[in-house]
């Protein structure tokens, strides 16, 4: 009998925080538990995009119930996101150390695409047809993500700065007019027009995925304006009854809705009536699974099969025209150095990854120019769409990139993970060991690795010959010196 796995997913969403427990069965997700609380982080943004106290205090509140209940999760089976409003907060160190320690675990820092793409693989595992290209829509609390997919693949994803909370705030917090609305919906018009090319096709499956979704299709159904599906004509009967309400009290009252969630459904009926309006959308399904699923089975593919990440890494050593044979050769280079060093470095298997994807793209930069490529390289890493790859997944492997030559900026490391200065002093001897870009092994027989020092033992002889490699090593020792760290050799 195979073992059942637990898994977990934490959404740190703009509206609400989710967390959802899943077991794997025999292929199978089961829900074990599902927790959601509507924080509305998004509503605690000033105009400077600083958080308020209050709203941070709750968020940590949540959290910290949140981090109870994953406790027993392993970590390798667990993944923490934060989406529109962690990727727009000012300063977010001080939010994202606390938030933290709630839970016990760290936090990825999504990009929206990433988001996006989350969004589709949980969404893509229960449509019954993969012969038809597949639209799907969400509305988060502070953006709206559209994915065009196939099967389980994305061929077009964006996130658009608009989400319910954010136009609730931004058009609907002194009540609900006509004015307020044809506002909005003009706002959500000049956010969408961009992308009408590739959303207004004729897809003849199209789907919705969020919370503010699934409770606009139960308020059609109560009202009887709709069956089983989102139309057009349901959400203007919908919204002309909003308008009778006036205000959010009103509509909790009437709708009996949770406050919160009525404080801003007006901002997500609004700009779904707006997509069904420019994209010539008939009607809406809505799907009962979303991004906690996609991260779960995200998860299942980085543990079992195929990670996203690998690919990503190496769609990008192709974009960019890398050497792929010199990236494979110092790529294998630093992972035999990671290997010798990692036990006195206290490096662990997941770390070693970074390094590994850093050496496959060191060389990026080349694209742009060979003048100062390692700045150009860790530029197009740190700013680039990455699919599987959070934030700071990506200012990880840029750093590494950046300084894998010439000076180190201490800086550049203060909000990274400790073992980033680690990698990346193993990525420069492995570039150093392969400056002839020549196959065949470094020559090194041995390490002997301490907290800042490392000596270098060749094979009897190998230097002899090598005058460049020993000038490189002495300039390199040079380098390392300025970051207080020792390199000798024999």
């Amino acid at each position: 009998m195979s073992e059942k796995r637990l898994l977990a997913a934490v959404d740190l969403g703009s509206n609400s925080f989710h967390l959802a427990v899943m077991q794997e069965d025999n292929g199978r997700l089961l829900v074990v538990d599902k927790v959601r609380e509507m924080v509305q982080l998004a509503f605690g943004l000033d105009d400077d995009k600083n958080l308020d106290p209050d709203v941070c205090a709750r968020a940590l509140e949540c959290l910290s119930r949140f981090g109870e209940r994953i406790k027993g999760v392993p970590k390798d089976s667990l993944r923490i996101v934060g989406t529109n409003t962690l990727r727009n907060l000012k300063n977010s160190q001080y939010f994202l150390s606390e938030a933290q320690k709630c839970l016990g675990a760290p936090i990825d820092v999504i990009s929206g695409r990433e988001e996006a793409r989350l969004i589709y693989l949980g969404v893509s595992q229960n449509i019954e047809s993969t012969e038809n290209e597949l639209l799907v829509m969400d509305i988060g609390g502070g953006s709206t993500e559209f994915i065009v997919g196939k099967g389980t693949s994305v061929r077009f994803a964006e996130s658009l700065e608009m989400g319910c909370v954010h136009f609730s705030k931004l058009f609907f917090a002194d009540g609900i007019n006509k004015g307020q609305i044809k506002k909005a919906k003009l706002q959500a018009e000049y956010e969408i027009q961009p992308y009408i090319w590739r959303l207004a096709g004729n897809f003849r499956q199209i789907t919705g995925a969020s919370g503010s979704i699934k409770t606009i299709l139960s308020l059609l159904l109560r009202e009887e304006f709709e069956t089983d599906l989102i139309t057009l004509e349901g959400m203007e009967k919908l919204l002309a009854k909003m308008l009778d309400l006036k205000n959010p009290k009103a509509i909790a009252k009437y709708f009996d809705l949770e406050a919160e969630r009525a404080q801003v459904i007006t901002g997500g009926l609004v700009i779904l009536m707006q997509a069904f309006e420019s994209l010539g959308f008939e009607s809406m399904k809505v799907a009962d699974t979303g991004m906690r699923e996609g991260i779960v089975l995200d998860l299942l593919g980085r543990n079992d099969t195929e990670d996203m990440r690998d690919r990503t890494i190496s769609s990008l050593l192709v974009r960019f025209a890398a050497d792929e044979s010199h990236a494979k050769r110092v790529a294998g280079t630093s992972l035999i150095l990671a290997d010798l060093v990692k036990d006195s470095w206290n490096i662990g298997a997941k770390p070693i990854r970074f390094l590994n994807w850093a050496a496959h793209l060191h060389e990026i930069g080349l694209a742009v120019s060979h003048s100062q490529y390692h700045r150009h390289g860790a530029y197009l890493v740190a700013n680039a769409d990455l699919d599987g790859l959070s934030q700071q997944d990506q200012q990880i492997i840029a750093a590494i990139i950046r300084h894998h030559r010439r000076k180190i900026h201490l800086e550049a490391y203060e909000y990274l993970p400790c073992f980033t200065l680690s990698l990346t002093i193993l990525l420069r001897l492995s570039v150093i060991l392969h400056r002839s870009r020549a196959d065949g092994p470094p020559g090194i027989i041995k390490i002997s690795a301490a907290n800042a020092h490392l000596k270098l033992i060749f094979k009897e002889g190998w230097l002899e010959n090598r005058k460049l490699l020993v000038a490189d090593l002495k300039n390199e020792a040079r380098y390392l010196e300025q970051v207080d760290f020792d390199l000798s050799w024999e």
